[in-house]
């Protein structure tokens, strides 16, 4: 069978991305990897498709620029399209090939399935902080010349899958070495991993060897006190926010400020115009306090958190009053059990809760008042369409045709 150019081109990029560590296939197990390489091998023959010995075909993989390759070593411990931004709040962050990541003050290094790269927030000025710990000596550090902040990186040997189809024990060993090489560098416990200081932006100062040296979990967890470290994680797990701020490390004030103000917010709602002042008489309780900045954006998110609330319970509140006024009306009567007082007056049930509504509303008389005493046990006692030889359905239309000529005669009287 034949086929088009484009098409034998298509089959032999899938080909080629099973054997592609960025390609989606990485989540597949070798068995599944196999079975998959298997039928696609076979379209492959059946159109004419043949992929050129030692040859592998990119497909739509962007080639990444010469100082990207020079400063990483390969490929393929880094994303082909990472996100990037120069500022994630302000701006965002979205997917671009180097090209313009290139020029971006913060990028993401872990490929979408895997974990390469250990990435650890440090508000602090002692770069050399894992010399003192006994720490492997980092891959690569960048720090903010303006106030020696800085990002400590560690390059894994073999990647971590992360992605549902990855073993537990390698992700639950990761989660267990991070921890401990978080504690150990005072690392910021609420950053996320995800974006980091772009080690080839000129804005930040770049420390590393000429050969970027990468560890095994083994070899990163050998100084750690892995115990320790899971007694930590159990503990922030469970009350992350019952600390004492004066107690508090470089690592963990984002967190620890964040918790504290927004219990308190919640517990004094009608004091948020004093939430910033608390936040600041918060920050200065630290060893070591939080610039302005970092205070005023955590205040921030918690007054836009406490508005939804207010907007929430004002909506809450809303439905309570119309609830209340419905309810002053006096409800609905119990009419599938007790009466149906609209056949005392012989009119129908929607003409009866009509009169309802106009006579609470100050229209209509007080003579037209329906006498609310229930309905009648109708599907006990008595069935008048039985007695007529007609549906239970047609005896009720039929009625509601009687009450509505009725109405209209008195209209017109």
């Amino acid at each position: 069978m034949g086929a088009s150019k484009s098409t034998q081109e298509a089959v032999l990029r899938t080909l080629s991305a099973l054997d592609n560590r960025h390609s989606h296939y990485v989540v597949l197990s070798t068995g599944e990897r196999e079975e998959v390489r298997r039928v696609w091998s076979k379209l492959a023959e059946q159109i004419g498709a043949r992929l050129p010995k030692n040859r592998r075909i990119s497909g739509r993989q962007p080639g990444l620029p010469p100082e990207v390759l020079a400063f990483f070593g390969d490929a393929d411990c880094i994303p082909h399209r990472p996100r990037a931004t120069n500022h994630p709040k302000r701006e965002g962050m979205h997917a671009r090939a180097w090209a313009g990541a290139l020029h971006l003050r913060s990028v993401e290094l872990n490929p979408p399935a895997q974990v390469h790269w250990l990435m650890f927030d440090c508000d602090h000025e002692r770069q050399e902080l894992w010399r003192e710990a006994g720490l492997p000596e980092p891959s690569f550090i960048t720090i903010n010349p303006v106030n020696q902040h800085h990002h400590v990186v560690y390059r894994l040997k073999a990647s971590v899958c992360r992605s549902e189809r990855g073993r537990s024990r390698p992700r639950a060993f990761l989660r267990a070495v991070r921890e401990g090489l978080r504690i150990a560098l005072n690392g910021d416990v609420s950053y996320n991993g995800l974006l980091t200081k772009n080690p080839l932006h000129p804005a930040w100062l770049t420390i590393r060897r000429t050969e970027m040296p990468s560890y095994s979990l083994a070899e990163l967890a050998a100084p750690l006190n892995l115990r320790r470290t899971a007694t930590t994680m159990a503990a922030r797990r469970q009350a992350p926010w019952q600390m004492n701020l004066a107690e508090v490390g470089v690592g963990g004030r984002n967190r620890a400020l964040f918790d504290t103000v927004r219990r308190w917010a919640r517990q004094n709602p009608d004091a948020l115009a004093g939430l910033r002042d608390y936040a600041e008489q918060c920050n200065a309780l630290f060893p070591q306090p939080l610039d302005s900045n970092e205070v005023r954006d955590v205040a921030g998110s918690i007054e836009r958190y406490m508005a939804d609330r207010r907007l929430s319970a004002g909506a809450s509140e809303a439905f309570s009053a119309r609830q209340a006024a419905r309810g002053k009306l006096g409800g609905r009567p119990r009419t599938t059990m007790d009466s149906e007082p609209w056949t005392a007056e012989d009119i129908c049930r929607s003409t009866w809760y009509k009169r309802c509504a106009k006579l609470a509303a100050g229209e209509g008389s007080p003579a037209h008042a329906p006498a609310r005493r229930g309905r009648p046990p109708t599907t006990k006692d008595s069935e008048p369409w039985a007695a007529e030889g007609i549906s239970r359905a047609t005896w009720y239309r039929r009625r509601g045709r009687a009450c509505d000529a009725a109405e209209k005669g008195a209209t017109a009287a």
